[in-house]
């Protein structure tokens, strides 16, 4: 919430609607609403989210089935006097200059606008953490798998549809994926499937993908001391919205988090200009 409901709680809608999507309902307010600032709607064109059909609301335009059902309220006026919603949610209060009451050339305004987006943005990805946080105190998911030795130096896990053959000899087989080659698999299989799902979630336009991961391996205690990737994308989107693709995938993956916690990963999305007969519909 703010006074207009015209910059930086649109702001704060728009990149709260994207970041929540699926899991709570946002709305935004405002005491006077007057309309909604162009340059809110140009700055978040710029990280794929549409705001161009918004308009401003009054708190007294939010539907009381909302209303009786919010969790969090909050506020982003700074020299101004908020906006007052009598409600039981908890109150979170972001001061931060209205970027659009000072003036100046169109790109000093868009600017305003462009850090005023990065700062929501950051304070609704830390809000964001720390809601998981208490989410996930008592939410966990279990995962097994049963392996079986064939032979000496042959092991394979299954599953419902398929199977893994790899390699348990005494010696490197490399004929077969080996304990080190099926954790850069998973690695691998990891980030491919947070590109399929963060590619329908920010959406993000691509065609084929393909993925290079490697790893170096002390000896002496045996253990990885890092890990890279290169992930190669058929794509015709900005090199901007390459890099909030590439921060979604590493930021919500699994495999990523828990590897990264115990040796550093260095990753980069490249442009692919391969052939391909794969289509992806988003």
């Amino acid at each position: 919430m703010c006074v207009a409901n015209s910059a930086r709680s649109q702001l704060a809608e728009g990149l709260a609607r994207s970041m929540f999507a699926g899991r709570a309902e946002v709305q935004s307010a405002g005491s006077q609403p007057s309309k909604v600032n162009p340059f809110a709607i140009w700055a978040l064109s710029e990280v794929g989210i549409d705001i161009s059909k918004n308009f401003s609301k009054s708190v007294d335009d939010l539907s009381s089935g909302f209303l009786a059902t919010i969790d969090y309220v909050i506020t982003l006026c700074a020299e101004e006097v908020c906006p007052i919603l009598a409600s039981k949610a908890k109150k979170l209060h972001w001061p931060l200059p209205d970027p659009g009451g000072k003036g100046g050339t169109e790109e000093e305004q868009l600017n305003r606008f462009r850090t005023a987006r990065d700062e929501i943005r950051n304070r609704l990805e830390k809000f964001s953490q720390e809601l998981k946080l208490l989410e996930k105190k008592s939410m966990t998911t279990k995962y097994s798998v049963h392996a079986v030795q064939d032979k000496k130096d042959v092991s394979r896990t299954s599953f419902p549809k398929s199977e893994i053959l790899f390699d348990t000899s005494k010696d490197r087989n490399t004929d077969l994926p080996g304990p080190a080659e099926l954790l850069l698999t998973s690695l691998a299989a990891c980030t491919l499937k947070n590109l399929e799902r963060y590619s329908n979630i920010l959406p993000f336009q691509y065609e084929a993908a393909e993925i290079e991961v490697e790893g170096e391996r002390q000896e002496a205690p045996p253990k990885f001391l890092r890990f890279g990737y290169t992930l190669k994308i058929r794509t015709n989107e900005s090199d901007q919205r390459i890099e909030l693709l590439k921060k979604n995938i590493e930021r919500y993956g699994t495999i990523y988090n828990t590897l990264a916690a115990s040796s550093p990963i260095s990753g980069q999305i490249v442009r692919w200009a391969g052939e391909t007969s794969v289509k992806h519909a988003i």
